[in-house]
């Protein structure tokens, strides 16, 4: 019986150490925004924390209202780059930072505000002035996600003789990356350059776009078996390459349908007229 009371009483406080863990990781953060001395309306707003080696921001975005007023909560806190929970690296004392059109806001003294507590109560940041800083986190291997393809095609407008691709990119990291770029080269079958297309475009976190790179003039190129390869990358570093795309150029025949149909009116017309102009000769 004893043993049991004290296998229960120590089951209790397990919970209640627990119960109060999961406290200490839930923390509203909410304040406001301003810039010029005047509110920061509709604007996205992310928390940055960092801390040893690993780099935070919550997620998911959230955004000021017309008063400038942001909420939040420690509890969305995500390591950059691949979203693993970051929840429980903070602590009473440790700078938040909080960014919004990817510059800094700042106390109107300067500098960040300070976690106050590791209670669950809400912290109040009664005003920020929005800064010049700009927020650009450090990228690395071990942290960021790579932004990827996850489909492309290419279309041939025959019109204007114009061959041109969409790509659908998708980028896993809870950060935008800006200066991406898409590249595709067209090759013969002798594995020879002869025309290349290219886009650059800015990503917004966890976003799926859809990328257009400019089309390649295909006027002056013979039909064939043609190849293209796509790499897609940033100044730093190539996130993926896709070689060896097939591609058939076959230009479609002179005499489409339509015009053959009409041909064919034509040819009628011609007939009947003949026809006629004989039946009023055989009268006479």
């Amino acid at each position: 019986m004893r043993k049991t009371i004290i296998l229960m009483l120590s089951l209790m406080i397990f919970s209640l150490v627990s119960i109060s863990g999961v406290l200490a990781i839930e923390k509203p953060i909410e304040g406001y925004i301003y810039e010029n001395g005047k509110p920061l309306a509709d604007e996205k707003v992310k928390i940055y924390f960092s801390k040893e080696d690993v780099t935070c921001l919550t997620y998911p975005t959230i955004f000021t209202d017309e008063r400038g007023y942001f909420i939040t909560n420690l509890a969305n806190l995500r390591i950059m780059g691949n979203n693993y929970p970051c929840d429980d690296r903070w602590k009473k004392g440790d700078f938040l930072g909080v960014v919004a059109k990817g510059l800094f806001a700042e106390l109107p003294e300067g500098g960040n505000p300070v976690i106050d507590s590791e209670s669950g109560a809400s912290m109040m940041i009664p005003k920020l002035e929005l800064t010049q800083k700009r927020f650009e986190p450090m990228y690395s291997e071990l942290s960021i996600g790579k932004v990827k393809i996850i489909s492309i095609d290419h279309d041939i407008l025959w019109s204007h003789n114009h061959l041109g691709f969409i790509a659908d990119i998708y980028n896993p990291n809870n950060v935008a990356v800006n200066g991406m770029k898409l590249e595709v080269k067209l090759y013969d079958i002798k594995g020879t350059e002869i025309g290349r297309a290219y886009a650059e475009f800015s990503i917004e976190s966890l976003e799926q776009k859809t990328v257009y790179p400019d089309s390649i003039n295909i006027s002056e190129i013979g039909d064939g078996e043609y190849t293209y390869n796509v790499m897609l990358y940033t100044d730093n570093e190539i996130h993926q390459k896709v070689t060896g795309k097939r591609l058939a150029i076959k230009r479609p025949s002179s005499i489409t349908a339509q015009t053959f149909v009409l041909v064919l009116m034509a040819v009628a017309i011609i007939l009947l007229l003949l026809l006629r102009k004989k039946e009023k000769s055989h009268k006479r």
